[in-house]
């Protein structure tokens, strides 16, 4: 389109004039081994089940989930192809409820590993193809080069705007139109994020102050 040049005013537009369709999806948590819990947002299908079509999961970018526009677009286009289709939302992402000081990272893949085996195991001859966005996008580039060949029934993903190099991408985020028209924007997700989880993510605070190695492992993960 003549009158929407580059990337910046792509997502603009985007944000502000593409419409949020309308789904039904029902909710079905996931728990953790380490007592936590992730959810998974499956669309309801009208017509007889085939327990063998092809599994297609959207998994969001960061502090996203299946109340997102973008979410919601790749999951019309799943069932546009006649796929089962489900989105993978991270721990307390989505108004889902959060039960550990856990969260997740970019590097981490044990909730995303538990649901791919989940779907594998409730129906073994149903292919699964990945479509992440984002922050999605490392998890699962994580999850597919470091299962090396055992990633259950995953037989495709496909990687949306990516960051591939974390550090490259924190120094580009921090120039002055990026600061305004994204830092801003995902630190406020962020922040009210965690607003929300305040209960859970400190109620093993033991004082007001702590050195940043006391959060390594239960906020952090480290990366590289």
């Amino acid at each position: 389109t003549p009158w929407c040049i580059g990337p910046h005013l792509h997502t603009v537009i985007r944000v502000l004039f593409q419409r949020v369709p309308k789904l039904r999806l029902e909710r079905e948590y996931i728990a953790t081994p380490d007592g936590g819990q992730f959810a998974l947002d499956w669309l309801v299908n009208k017509g007889p089940d085939d327990l063998d079509k092809p599994i297609v999961m959207v998994i969001p970018g960061i502090a996203g989930g299946s109340h997102n526009n973008y979410v919601r677009h790749l999951v019309l286009n799943g069932q546009t192809n006649k796929c089962r289709t489900v989105v993978f939302n991270n721990r307390g992402c989505s108004f889902s409820t959060l039960l550990t000081p856990r969260m997740y990272s970019g590097s981490n893949t044990e909730d995303l590993s538990l649901a791919v085996c989940t779907l594998s195991q409730r129906y073994p001859n149903a292919p699964i193809i990945i479509l992440a966005v984002s922050l999605g996008g490392m998890i699962t580039t994580h999850y597919i080069t470091s299962t090396h060949g055992t990633r259950s029934n995953v037989k495709a993903a496909c990687i949306i705007s990516s960051p591939w190099n974390s550090f490259g991408t924190c120094e580009s985020i921090n120039e002055p139109l990026n600061h305004y028209l994204y830092e801003r924007y995902l630190l406020g997700k962020l922040k009210r994020h965690c607003k929300r989880h305040t209960k859970h993510l400190f109620k093993n605070k033991t004082s007001p102050l702590q050195p940043a190695t006391c959060y390594e492992g239960r906020y952090t993960e480290r990366m590289g």
